[in-house]
């Protein structure tokens, strides 16, 4: 391959900042020539660097200046977290969510498509009638809806990719996640995921199961450290399953803090307004935002505490992950294997602690995990400190 023409992607060229560093794997496929009506399909467990693979190709295709090109995405969210990271190479891209997508009508030369283990075959189908070459990236392994949200039809497999696109088929064989997070995750999941040969983050996670005296306590110390964190320069998430769970959460927020309730609204939708509660936030001097269904800002992702769902975690990192209320009767979704699977995917999702609270009797995945955690009873601990400082 000739390493001097433009277009070539160089791992030293991108390799600026801090580990871990861009794999080699990901500049093979980013570097990828397509052939006439060639399609690909680009398979990893979590944090491979699937997402990665699209923005370089996305980027080599635009200097090549050989066609119109779409990154489709699943989320408003991941839209404009795509456009900031390719605005980095100097890109205006044309980047698109699944349901924009649906509801338009254009053709492509080039459509690459991220997560597409999310969408049904009638919509992949539609993609590649809509381009010359569908380049899309799955996880095979992780199974975060019963249904397509877009279709209600089944989401795809392997198997279906492969009838629907005929593809070049890539494996990532590297992963971003720390080697405490792939212990967990395969226990949890019950699955081998150690075909990858080792992994690119030097600093593992530090991992610590919190028991508190009740889920009120639980908020309390996940604000105080959260604070403490944001302050030193630290990223910061605080991951709630559901909708509901977002609001106990706020509202033992609110409560601590003494401030007036927040009085729930409803979107057009009739989803919760989350827009409206980050208003609410920010005029009572919390600096928290809730990021998902088109609210929340990524430019003050660094300035805030964020609350996101574990649906809503997928393709984030951050410095510190708290997840509270990791009780016995905890509820993720009905159905068993979904819950695993969206609870391994926000766990995931940390670079340096993550910390795992519960009240009363833990959730089972804790005890399937104790091993690769810290233990700490918070509740004697705050009782010590008080003793110790004389209250």
């Amino acid at each position: 391959m000739n390493r001097n023409r433009k277009w070539i992607i160089r791992e030293e060229d991108l390799d600026g900042g801090p580990p871990p560093r861009i794999s080699h794997d990901i500049i093979t496929i980013a570097n990828y020539p397509l052939k006439e009506n060639e399609n690909l399909y680009i398979r990893g467990f979590l944090g491979a660097g699937k997402t990665t693979v699209l923005q370089l190709m996305y980027y080599r295709l635009s200097i090549e200046k050989k066609g119109s090109i779409l990154l489709l995405v699943f989320r408003k969210v991941d839209e404009e977290r795509l456009r900031i990271m390719l605005k980095e190479y100097g890109l205006d891209a044309n980047v698109m969510n699944f349901w924009k997508f649906k509801t338009s009508s254009a053709n492509y030369d080039f459509i690459l498509c991220d997560d597409v283990q999310l969408v049904g075959r009638s919509y992949l189908s539609e993609i590649k009638k809509r381009a010359k070459h569908v380049i899309v990236t799955m996880n095979p392994d992780l199974e975060v809806f019963g249904s397509c949200p877009l279709t209600h039809e089944p989401t795809l497999t392997y198997n279906d990719v492969q009838e629907i696109l005929h593809p070049t088929v890539f494996d990532l064989h590297f992963s971003y996640i720390t080697e405490n997070a792939i212990r967990i995750a395969k226990t949890l999941l019950n699955k081998d995921i150690t075909y990858r040969p080792y992994q690119l983050r030097r600093i593992d996670t530090k991992n610590c199961i919190c028991k508190t005296e009740n889920d009120l306590d639980g908020t309390k110390y996940i604000h105080n450290e959260a604070q403490r964190a944001l302050s030193c320069g630290y990223s910061t998430v605080v991951f709630i399953p559901t909708n509901k769970g977002i609001v106990s959460f706020i509202n033992n927020l609110i409560k601590l803090e003494g401030k007036g309730p927040w009085e729930m609204k409803l979107s057009k939708w009739g989803r919760i307004d989350y827009s409206d509660l980050n208003q609410y936030l920010s005029s009572i001097g919390l600096n928290y935002q809730f990021i998902g269904n088109g609210s929340g800002s990524l430019s003050d992702i660094d300035k805030k505490i964020n609350l996101m769902t574990y649906h809503g975690s997928m393709g984030f990192v951050f410095d510190r992950v708290f997840m509270p209320n990791l009780n016995s009767e905890l509820f993720i979704s009905f159905d068993e294997s979904i819950s695993r699977n969206l609870f391994v995917l926000a766990l995931t999702r940390s670079k340096m602690n993550l910390y795992l609270l519960y009240s009363g009797s833990p959730h089972p995945y804790l005890e399937r995990i104790k091993d690769y955690c810290v233990i700490r009873d918070i509740s004697e601990e705050q009782n010590d400190n008080a003793c110790n400082v004389g209250i």
